[in-house]
């Protein structure tokens, strides 16, 4: 006959089976957390402390490269900061300049570019409003022209306002085909300028 082999009853356990099972108990919870958690989170933390490296160190050779560049030659950027403002002070005497005239030279100029071009002026309707910025008081006119011409004479008198001594603004042009004016076309043409 097989011999018999006895029932493992958890309630009547010896002290020391329990403390046995305990410690595998606690041997396998730790196992699993070492394999599944901590190695997985440290192999994580080497990657990013791999990428920061990669990322640092080109932003810490370009950081010393500019400071190596504004220590080196303190007169040299001095110079240069100075022909810098010197531009701008040109430039803004420049633009104040191409800001003089009035409205009535306006006019006068756009109807003389618009004839050289060969572009009909039908209609101008003016809105002048006076605007306080700092010191200056400058005028803004608001022209609304009503023009007829071809395409050509319209992208040539559109040209000639880059080149207008003062400062033009286009803020919309809408163009339309007329029958009763045909070949030309209808232009609407919405200019700001400022004056001083």
């Amino acid at each position: 006959m097989p011999p018999k082999i006895e029932k493992f009853d958890i309630n009547n356990i010896s002290t020391r089976d329990r403390i046995f099972l305990a410690f595998t108990l606690t041997v396998a919870l730790g196992y699993g957390f070492y394999e599944f958690e901590y190695k997985k989170t440290k192999e994580k933390e080497k990657r990013l402390a791999l990428e920061i490296s990669n990322v640092n160190a080109p932003l810490e050779l370009m950081q010393k490269s500019l400071q190596d560049v504004s220590v080196r030659d303190p007169e040299g950027r001095i110079k240069q900061l100075e022909a810098n403002i010197d531009k701008l002070h040109d430039d803004i005497k420049e633009m104040k300049a191409s800001l003089h005239g009035k409205s009535l030279d306006v006019l006068n100029g756009l109807q003389a570019s618009a004839n050289k071009t060969g572009v009909i002026v039908k209609n101008i309707d003016i809105k002048e409003k006076d605007i306080k910025r700092g010191d200056l008081n400058i005028k803004e006119l608001s022209l609304i022209l009503i023009l007829n011409s071809d395409y050509k004479s319209l992208r040539n008198f559109m040209a000639s306002l880059k080149d207008f001594p003062l400062a033009v603004g286009v803020k919309s042009v809408e163009t339309k085909r007329d029958e009763e004016i045909s070949p030309l076309v209808e232009t609407r043409l919405f200019l700001k300028l400022f004056l001083l």
